[in-house]
């Protein structure tokens, strides 16, 4: 049983994921702040309740990665006060914009010491429940979209909302949450969050010892896989078969010097999830089958510029490809810092769009730093034949937080999804616990 302290953490998680939902239900952005607010009066207890926490919350630089997180706030709370204060003079847009990329490091510095150990698993478990709400809606809203041949009201007030927020009327913006026949955006504020969530979940499932002693991986991975297959969000969909790939199968073994026998295997979990998919298709409705097989053929089209695609990966990429390497030849100051937007929004190029958030030379510079950290996760992990063995809990928060911070860069050569309210805090909070994870002694060789 949760003890009733730890169930704020658990809401905590609940509202990170699910603000949206109640944005959407208030017609309000005010609940996107309830996670920032809880955690404010966590901190606010934890401060009068314990006599040892300022020590805990000591900002004297310890590691390397503190200092990393320092920069990043830095630099971005720099470029949102010289852009909104001097250049574009906007008060409503420099708040936006903190709240959106700074307030996050908040989960950092509070779970990186702070929190205790039940109340991390905690937090992870409502994590996890949150995305088992969203995988179920994905579901339901696909069926309502392809076999009633109707749209959800929640679908209707969350792109209502969208408008409203962009004061834009249905024919100026994408209307394919509305649409039917057409793929499911899920609870969040897009497919593509939608899908990272359930694939997330699926990542903690595999990441938590008790979780994998009790269901088998691969039964978590069909299960998950198969979620994944009718939400249709095939950023999300390509993103956790690399994973599985790399992590479940160690064919990351590869890099230290060892390909394991993973063949059978693999083929055996495509092959049943396939072939749950299109029994449960056709048990629902035979035109579903075809509709999912349409968009996966689709999407090949798209991505490989094959004939029959109304627009092709290429021809997206081409324009902002070009302009990008013109503008970095150019040697222009301003395409070499960061250009901090309140509300980013990653399209089919998102690698290109988040260079442009952070500028050429912070881009290289924080992105080498989290494959720096993904790497030395991996050793740490290595050194210890621990690469999947997550029977002690500080090995589960260095393998949940590499899984996490893998499949977000991964989801960001094409779809950026980092930026979502429920995104950004959890990449903070990855840090934060796999800095504790890897503070204990290390596995021996």
């Amino acid at each position: 049983m949760l003890a009733i302290s730890n169930l704020r953490f658990f809401l905590l998680a609940f509202l990170l994921v699910l603000a949206f939902p109640l944005q959407v239900f208030t017609g309000s952005s005010i609940p996107a702040l309830f996670p920032y607010f809880i955690l404010g009066l966590i901190f606010i207890y934890d401060i009068v309740a314990f006599d040892d926490f300022k020590v805990r919350l000591s900002f004297r630089p310890q590691t390397t990665l503190f200092l990393f997180v320092v920069l990043y706030i830095l630099i971005i709370t720099a470029s949102i006060i010289f852009e909104y204060g001097f250049v574009d003079p906007s008060l409503i847009d420099l708040i936006s914009s903190l709240v959106i990329y700074i307030f996050p490091s908040i989960f950092y510095f509070y779970f990186r010491k702070n929190a205790s150990e039940n109340s991390i698993r905690t937090f992870i478990l409502g994590l996890l429940f949150a995305s088992l709400i969203g995988a179920v809606f994905f579901i339901f809203d696909t069926y309502v979209k392809f076999v009633l041949l109707d749209v959800t009201e929640y679908a209707k007030m969350s792109f209502q909302y969208s408008l409203d927020k962009v004061n834009e009327v249905r024919e100026n913006v994408n209307d394919t949450r509305v649409r039917v026949r057409d793929r499911s955006f899920g609870l969040l504020e897009s497919h593509s969050i939608s899908g990272a969530w359930v694939a997330i979940g699926a990542l903690i499932c595999l990441s938590l010892d008790a979780i994998r002693k009790a269901i088998k991986p691969m039964a978590i991975i069909v299960f998950f896989g198969f979620f994944l297959l009718i939400g249709m969000n095939f950023t999300a969909i390509v993103a956790f078969i690399v994973l599985i790939v790399m992590f479940e199968f160690r064919l990351i073994i590869f890099i230290f010097g060892k390909i394991p026998k993973l063949t059978r295997s693999l083929i055996a979990l495509i092959f049943s999830i396939i072939l749950i998919g299109i029994i449960f298709f056709n048990s629902i409705d035979e035109n579903l089958s075809y509709w999912i097989l349409y968009f996966v053929e689709m999407q090949f089209r798209f991505l490989f510029g094959l004939e029959g695609a109304s627009v092709t990966q290429g021809a997206l990429l081409e324009p902002k490809i070009k302009g990008f390497l013109d503008s970095f030849f150019s040697f222009n100051i301003i395409y070499y810092l960061p250009n901090i937007r309140p509300e980013f929004k990653g399209g089919d190029t998102g690698i290109i769009d988040t260079i442009r958030t952070f500028g050429y030379f912070f881009y290289l510079l924080f992105l080498s730093g989290l494959l720096v950290f993904i790497i030395n996760s991996l050793i740490f992990l290595r050194r210890g034949n621990k690469l999947i063995d997550v029977s002690n809990n500080n090995l589960e928060y260095v393998v949940l937080s590499t899984y996490v911070l893998t499949l977000i860069i991964i989801e960001d050569l094409h779809y950026s999804i980092w930026s979502a309210k429920s995104i950004l805090p959890l990449i903070f909070f990855c840090l934060a616990i796999n800095e504790r994870g890897r503070r204990v002694v290390m596995p021996p060789s």
